[in-house]
């Protein structure tokens, strides 16, 4: 984990991410791509996941494809 303004790189034990702003989910989402690339291990949702759960769009998108597929 690299924190430039700081110039800190640290391998956190735990890493808690809460309330990302809508303007930076998609940096967030590249962020989760890293973490799964170096096999770290987390509990959430993947990135398509966690975007459907949090960006209202997604998540609309969703229940339309759902409702559809069940009529």
């Amino acid at each position: 984990l690299t924190v430039p303004p700081e110039d800190l790189v640290t391998t956190p034990d735990v890493l808690i991410a809460y309330e990302i702003p809508p303007a930076k989910r998609q940096l967030f989402a590249a962020f989760q791509h890293t973490l799964m690339s170096h096999r770290s291990t987390w509990w959430s949702a993947n990135v398509e996941g966690w975007r459907a759960a949090t960006d209202k769009h997604h998540t609309v998108a969703r229940f339309r494809r759902e409702c559809a597929l069940r009529t």
